[in-house]
């Protein structure tokens, strides 16, 4: 086992800590993520696990005694990574059938290749320090599916699952009224990826989704994601741009993320900064703005 911790944790909240990692260069090499660990009286949950570097589930348990839940906002590899050191896992039951494809962002099929991906991000003093006995490679594991209005009942507080699909079809968001904050994952933030097949859902679907995410907007004021922290707003933001895409008059701006050229709504200004002091933008592809918006609910 590693001698030093590849993790840190921040308290936000309390009994409420955002995790990341602690031996990787964010910024040119990879973008920062984060997993999120919430303790209640009865159980805690752990919401997202990262790209799986590291025993997360050894790193939670100096944080808290009592047995834990994971939940994954969506299925993509950098928030379902960490889930194979925990026995059982939460997802919204549209993502169920990515969870183990190849659109999770091309998860590395062998302990070597995740090991070898972790070394190629972690800063130099890290790299040799790095143990393989730390990693663990997708398996089997148990499922249970979640649902719109689905309540996690930690004893002392509760988190409500909101369905925001968009840039997958299961994206959630998780609601903590105590605290006044939403967990929501990769659902809105200042690159949400609807394109570059991605398995996203179509921009006049996530509307309707946003819509019903916003109908929520008294209820918190801020957004803990999986890669950003950003104002409540950015939800209304969302709305309103992809009101424009769907009109024909936002900005249209090709960009290339991940190795696809993908269409952006809202252009960026220096440093990739949005105009007017916005925080909302999302990619899009032409073909696929509007789609069935469904209405039905599954039983």
């Amino acid at each position: 086992m590693s001698e030093f911790s590849m993790f840190e944790a921040k308290q936000i909240y309390p009994r409420t800590w955002q995790i990341t990692y602690s031996f990787v260069q964010f910024g040119e090499k990879i973008n920062p993520v984060f997993s999120y660990l919430l303790e209640g009286d009865k159980y805690s949950l752990v919401i997202d696990t990262m790209y799986g570097y590291g025993n997360l589930r050894k790193f939670c348990e100096t944080l808290t005694d009592k047995p834990m839940k994971v939940v994954n906002t969506h299925f993509h590899g950098d928030h379902i990574g960490g889930n194979y050191h925990f026995d059982e896992a939460y997802i919204h039951w549209r993502d169920f059938p990515y969870f183990y494809s190849d659109g999770t962002g091309a998860f590395p099929k062998t302990v070597e290749a995740l090991y070898e991906r972790a070394k190629s991000v972690a800063l130099e003093e890290y790299k040799d320090k790095l143990d393989i006995n730390d990693f663990k490679i997708q398996e089997p594991m148990v499922l249970y599916p979640i649902e719109d209005g689905d309540v996690f009942d930690l004893g002392d507080r509760e988190l409500e699952v909101i369905w925001v699909g968009g840039h997958s079809p299961g994206c959630i968001a998780l609601l903590d009224r105590v605290n006044r904050c939403a967990f929501t994952g990769d659902c809105c933030n200042s690159n949400t990826l609807l394109g570059g097949g991605l398995n996203g859902l179509s921009v006049q679907q996530y509307l309707k989704n946003l819509i019903h995410f916003y109908s929520f907007r008294r209820e918190f004021d801020i957004t803990y994601g999986g890669h950003q922290i950003l104002p409540a707003r950015v939800v209304e933001e969302g709305i309103e741009l992809c009101g424009k895409i769907i009109a024909g008059t936002d900005d249209k701006v090709e960009y290339e993320v991940l190795n696809r050229r993908m269409i952006y709504g809202s252009k960026r200004g220096e440093k990739g900064k949005l105009p007017d002091g916005k925080v909302f933008n999302m990619s899009y592809r032409p073909d696929n703005i509007k789609g069935l918006v469904e209405n039905k609910k599954r039983i």
